[in-house]
């Protein structure tokens, strides 16, 4: 436990430093850990398992991606301009590729849309990209984190595509035994550097405070974190790594300390205007991060967030309600952290919910977080099952920047029957949910908004009048 508790202290002490910083300890972690001792002693005493699989029963994962690999789309016009070749060339040159972004037949192409695209094709039956991108990156050394780069959030969230799709394919890709130790000792070094800012030469920014400081940095607390949690946690258990399942355990107790006495994560609750959409995945971060844990046999939603007894399935329907009722954000979001000029005060109106052009803004669509947090819809929330009946219907498997199809691990895993089949997938089951009208109007943005040059690639007719 103390070990344990140490790495979990260190995780508030370390600076944001990159790849070679040795994990310190301290023992008071009083000061600023909210979780009951009995949650923490769940997360210490976990163990891992010996010969740890992801998929459980293989065949019924590999027959649900056979009736699913023609649903796993490409979500835009960037992802479906890419192709194998040029994807796999890109990521053999990606460390010697300073900017985020690559021209394409005047398109952005950036780390995070070539690893969908990866990702996708993987899904879709046709690992060898992803196979041939992985043993690169091992055999070379490639792929670390860049200093004085731009990339940052796309290098988190590149690792967070495709080694969760590794992870859950892994079993139909052919690699021999020497691919498949390179590719593990390579996950091994890049897993344990700290998760870091790359655009500041010091290399240092403040913490998040669970309090809620004056300043923090948002990717340390916000989806970067989840997302970098989830990675490690995986790649601790497939590595067999016993410092990195250490530090994946310390993240996780980190990540739900940032859980206020109501269910709201307060880390991504600070966005601003940005709060409901960042809120709104939490349920799918929490789904993917409490699938991975119950293959060593811990229950993520039983756990205790507080001594009032608030469990993190308490909070995960807190924020299912978040898209009837954004106002618990509120106290949060005026904070206007990492906000990118959408200003908390958009979250008071009912504009967002109606504009297409506030799709930062907007929560992420309820069937798809619903569809892949069927474990929590199973066992917590059976009114949800609308959704996940709705999102079928839709026939797409649209992932987005997340790297598992949870909702699949978790019927393999299960050993669903032909029952559940029908019951969740037949098209008699299905259900028609009313659309969201659109309204035709430009975001009001603050006065910085367009200034930031994604923003004003986003939006260009909310810009075109404003001096940048």
């Amino acid at each position: 436990m103390k070990y344990f508790l140490s790495i979990l202290a260190s995780l508030m002490l370390l600076a944001g430093c990159v790849a070679t910083t040795q994990v310190q300890t301290i023992e008071n972690t009083s000061t600023w850990t909210t979780l009951p001792p009995e949650t923490l002693s769940i997360l210490e005493s976990a163990n891992l398992k010996s010969q740890w699989k992801y998929i459980r029963d293989v065949s019924i994962y590999n027959r649900l991606r056979e009736l699913r690999k023609n649903q796993y789309m490409d979500e835009n016009d960037v992802v479906k301009s890419l192709s194998n070749d040029f994807c796999q060339e890109y990521f053999r040159k990606i460390d010697d590729i300073r900017s985020k972004t690559l021209n394409q037949t005047n398109m952005s192409i950036s780390p995070n849309t070539c690893s969908q695209f990866i990702r996708n094709e993987a899904f879709k039956g046709n690992t060898l990209p992803l196979k041939n991108i992985l043993v690169f990156w091992a055999q070379n050394d490639k792929f670390k984190l860049q200093r004085n780069g731009d990339f940052h959030y796309s290098y988190y969230e590149t690792l967070g595509i495709l080694i969760p799709a590794f992870a859950e394919l892994e079993h139909l890709i052919a690699l021999n035994g020497t691919e498949k130790a390179q590719i593990y000792e390579w996950m091994r070094g890049v897993l344990r550097a700290p998760l870091a800012p790359s655009f500041k030469d010091t290399g240092q920014q403040p913490r998040c405070n669970v309090l809620i400081g004056k300043h923090h940095f948002v990717d340390d607390c916000g989806s970067t974190r989840f997302r970098y949690t989830n990675t490690r946690l995986l790649g601790a258990l497939l590595t067999g790594d016993q410092e990195l399942f250490e530090i994946a355990k310390a993240d996780t107790a980190y990540i739900l300390s940032f859980f206020d006495d109501a269910g709201v994560h307060k880390g991504m609750a600070v966005r601003g205007g940005l709060a409901l959409g960042y809120s709104s995945t939490v349920p799918y971060h929490m789904a993917q991060l409490a699938e991975i844990y119950a293959t060593i046999d811990v229950d993520l939603y039983a756990l205790e967030l507080n001594e009032d007894g608030l469990t993190l399935a308490d909070a995960i329907g807190a924020h299912f309600a978040l898209w009837d009722d954004p106002s618990p954000l509120l106290r949060y979001a005026k904070y206007n952290k990492g906000n990118k000029g959408f200003d908390w005060t958009l979250l008071k109106s009912s504009e967002y919910k109606y504009d297409q052009k506030l799709q930062l803004v907007r929560p992420a669509p309820k069937e798809s977080i619903a569809f892949h947090s069927i474990r929590y819809v199973e066992k917590y929330d059976q009114s949800l099952k609308k959704y996940v009946l709705a999102f079928k219907r839709n026939n797409q498997l649209l992932l987005g920047q997340w790297g598992s199809d949870v909702n699949a691990v978790y019927l393999a895993n299960k050993k669903y029957s032909s029952a559940d089949e029908e019951e969740w997938y037949s098209d008699s089951a299905s259900v028609q949910l009313k659309e969201i009208p659109v309204v035709r109007e430009l975001p009001k943005v603050s006065e910085n908004g367009c200034t930031d040059p994604y923003f004003a690639a986003l939006f260009p007719e909310s810009c075109s009048s404003k001096d940048n």
